[in-house]
């Protein structure tokens, strides 16, 4: 309403300007007659001219007007979103995953920060769904903050128009008063939320067939105006968004996550340098800034040991992106990287089978430069598979186990993910080219990725891995495998065709064996920090408040386009009343 009537009073005003201008040419004509006398005769003559040029005139006058007006209510409706949903913040720090808290706080005591920064408040936010238990109710778009005190910093939250804070206690929630009327809330009444299992972003691979989501049940403490805090919106929507507010012990607690948060706001001292270039520089010096407060713990990245003497980085997310291989093999002295994948069964050409087994991809010409060459079986000459084919080494014992050699075929079958992230199943005939004795690199259990449940397990009877599995599939000889050789990898293959069968959208290659420079201890990640970036981490740095003003820039193209049809119709007409010699 405000903004209509903002508009209303600016296109009034043009219209008495108008009357204003055409002002001194009315009161020359009244005050002399035969001016006046000759206009009316002018006038009588070219009456249905006159007219035609008068009504393309008033039309292209008011549909420039009409332009004017709907491009300031556009501009006027997104200045007050971005108001209303952000209320007191310029910018937001946002982590795809709960991270340390040091990975924010270290940053908001640079000087660089201090000095352009007034205010940062931590929150960690996730989608969830509400239901109440009295009404019956529910409400599957919702967003849950929690929160400290320091986001009043902010704004407040109001009720009945007053100014209110909110008093939450361990077991309670607010909720804005949108997510009231949608799912029928009155204050005292009990809501469960739905969010999402706090493993299953970081483990998606692992989680099908689980649940992806956990519930816990809370009393509502007050429902608040959808105003000041109770109309946050990070995503500064133009209609509320259904909210609820805990305080970040309790939101921790259900999310599983220790002290980590997901998310900071912030506001500048000086509030005028939203959206402009001095705000884009600092900016960009925070990212590098965040570049130096992130490091190799931040991808969750983990040493472990092998029997070999080198070490074997791996990560606790399983999957790692492609780009960082590179960047993180810059900081060691040899380095080796592989993509290791748990497989559903082997089958040889004979029928015999084994059951849940890891399958390793590996750049066999960088890693014969980096480390020992193979120790080759009597049986076998010393060929290694060829880049880019479906070649394969098998160690001596999956040999004899399923009565292959040089130039049998085996079958892998394997579960993976799309690009979708859903379940597919599939197959692969591998070529056998050589065989190897476990020993030597060919024996190194540390490649298999720590997969919650299977890595540290004493047996393979003592699985409880986090993904489907039939237990019953496994036999003597695969616990045999276990008890003596753990997780090392039965077959070797090209690393890029590993790659092609097994990469998924969190990354296509899951360790790297290395030896550090120097003296470097191999437990230490403290040289692989460099390596890691923000982006990296999933974290990044965001204009808040400058973005969601900027979504009326497009805006902007339909107001043009009515100012230049309003000219066109006045240049035509002007055109069509020239006098033709």
């Amino acid at each position: 309403m405000d903004v209509m009537m903002s508009s209303g009073y600016e296109t009034l005003a043009g219209i008495l300007l108008v009357i204003l201008a055409a002002s001194p040419a009315v009161w020359t004509l009244w005050k002399r007659r035969l001016l006046a006398r000759a206009a009316r005769r002018s006038a009588r003559g070219h009456f249905k001219q006159g007219l035609t040029v008068a009504l393309t005139a008033a039309l292209a006058t008011a549909v420039i007007a009409g332009a004017l007006v709907v491009g300031d209510s556009m501009d006027a409706m997104v200045t007050t979103t971005a108001t209303e949903s952000l209320p007191g913040i310029d910018g937001t720090l946002r982590a795809v995953q709960p991270v340390e808290t040091g990975y924010f706080t270290r940053l908001f005591i640079y000087p660089e920060w201090m000095d352009k920064v007034k205010k940062e408040a931590l929150l960690l936010t996730v989608p969830a769904a509400a239901t109440c238990i009295q009404s019956g109710e529910r409400d599957g778009q919702v967003v849950l903050y929690g929160f400290s005190n320091s986001l009043y910093g902010m704004g407040s939250f109001y009720k009945n128009g007053d100014e209110r804070t909110a008093n939450i206690e361990t077991g309670e929630v607010a909720i804005n008063r949108y997510l009231a009327d949608q799912a029928g809330v009155r204050e005292g009444d009990t809501i469960t939320l739905r969010v999402p299992n706090p493993s299953f972003g970081r483990d998606f691979l692992f989680l099908f067939g689980e649940d992806s989501s956990v519930e816990a049940t809370y009393k509502v403490r007050s429902i608040f105006d959808n105003a000041g805090l109770g109309r946050l919106d990070l995503e500064a929507k133009r209609t509320p968004s259904s909210s609820v507010f805990m305080n970040m012990d309790d939101a921790q607690e259900l999310l599983e996550v220790g002290q980590k948060v997901n998310s900071a706001v912030f506001q500048y001292k000086n509030r005028q340098m939203v959206g402009t270039d001095e705000e884009t520089r600092f900016l960009s010096h925070s990212e590098e800034l965040l570049d130096i407060t992130v490091g190799a713990e931040s991808i969750e990245l983990a040493i472990q040991p092998s029997p070999r003497g080198w070490s074997v980085l791996t990560s606790d997310r399983i999957f790692l992106q492609g780009h960082l291989e590179p960047a993180l093999g810059a900081s060691t002295f040899s380095w080796s990287p592989t993509l290791t994948y748990f497989v559903d069964r082997l089958v040889g050409p004979g029928g015999a089978d084994l059951s849940y087994s890891t399958v390793t991809g590996l750049d066999f010409a960088k890693d014969r430069k980096a480390f020992d060459d193979w120790r080759w079986n009597a049986s076998s000459p010393s060929t290694e598979p060829n880049a880019g084919t479906l070649e394969a080494l098998v160690n001596n014992w999956t040999a004899n186990e399923l009565g292959v050699g040089p130039g049998d075929t085996i079958t892998v079958d394997y579960t993976t993910v799309n690009d979708r992230y859903q379940l597919e199943k599939g197959s692969v005939d591998l070529v056998v080219v050589g065989v190897v004795d476990i020993t030597g690199k060919a024996y190194d259990p540390s490649l298999l990725p720590p997969i919650p449940g299977v890595h540290d397990a004493v047996s393979c009877l003592d699985w409880e891995a986090p993904f489907p599995m039939d237990i019953q599939t496994i036999e003597d000889e695969d616990v045999a495998y276990w008890n003596a050789y753990k997780g090392t990898p039965k077959v070797w293959i090209d690393l890029d065709t590993a790659k092609d069968l097994w990469s998924n959208p969190d990354g296509n290659w899951t360790s790297a064996r290395y030896y550090p420079h120097g003296d470097t201890s191999n437990t230490s990640l403290d040289y692989f920090d460099d390596a890691v970036t923000a982006s990296d981490a999933g974290i990044a740095i965001h204009a808040t408040r400058a973005d969601a003003l900027a979504t009326s820039d497009p805006l902007a193209i339909f107001e043009s386009m009515f100012l230049a049809f309003g000219a066109v119709l006045l240049l035509s007409e002007s055109i069509r009343r020239v006098p033709v010699e």
